[in-house]
């Protein structure tokens, strides 16, 4: 898709401006048009997903709001948490259901409402794979982001098959007005098989893929964050 771009021009009010202060003159003056919502991978915290993003790609895209929640379900140490809980030895792409995703939506909902409309959700890990199945059920879709105003893009980070889910998922094909997605992954993902992030988006409309030679975390390189502004902006 192609990208618009507008030129603003400020007056100079009769002075000369070197190009240090022309910078600072812009950047003091960006807008902030887009709200994105991060939901952190398992063994994360909202703050430390906000943390990370702050040092590369928050001020790469300072058009854009980052915020976090964090998932209810302590893991081992401190602000170490998951959405869900799974049965000794089983995977979220191997489980046959998760336990207590209840007050996981619940979370959702309730940051939604406190501060929403979010114009976009970025999940990593675990957080993607929440993501895949919240598209795959309108009804979770709705009741967590409102039927009025819900996010339009989806970024999965590192996602993988949503098990419990399986039977629904061929239903993203079928629905419509569900949010583009970007689908960024790993060509060897150590943590979450690659295919199971290619499936997920051979079912979504308007996807769009980001493959990288990382592994199983959110690239922050120049090449990563064109294709985060060209798919968000």
């Amino acid at each position: 898709k192609e990208q618009n771009w507008r030129l603003f021009l400020f007056p100079m009010k009769r002075r000369l401006i070197t190009r240090v202060s022309l910078a600072a003159y812009f950047s003091a003056r960006t807008v902030v048009s887009h709200k994105c919502l991060l939901i952190h991978g398992k063994g994360e915290s909202g703050s430390k997903m906000v943390t990370q993003f702050a040092k590369t790609i928050a001020p790469a895209l300072p058009e854009i709001s980052f915020d976090a929640v964090t998932a209810p379900h302590p893991l081992n140490n401190h602000d170490e948490y998951q959405w869900w809980l799974l049965k000794p030895g089983e995977r979220s792409f191997t489980a046959s259901e998760y336990i207590g995703l209840d007050q996981s939506l619940d979370i959702l909902r309730e940051k939604t409402i406190a501060e929403g409309p979010f114009h976009s959700v970025w999940g990593h890990s675990q957080g993607a794979i929440f993501l895949a199945f919240l598209l795959a059920r309108r009804d979770l879709f709705d009741s967590v982001f409102g039927a009025l105003n819900p996010p339009s893009k989806f970024i999965l980070n590192g996602a993988a098959w949503p098990q419990p889910f399986d039977q629904d998922m061929t239903s993203i094909a079928l629905l419509d007005d569900l949010p583009s997605t970007l689908h960024c992954f790993a060509t060897d993902d150590p943590v979450n098989p690659s295919e199971h992030a290619r499936r997920i988006a051979s079912l979504c409309k308007e996807a769009t893929t980001y493959i990288h030679d990382g592994g199983h975390y959110v690239p922050d390189d120049p090449k990563a964050i064109a294709a985060y502004r060209h798919f968000l902006l």
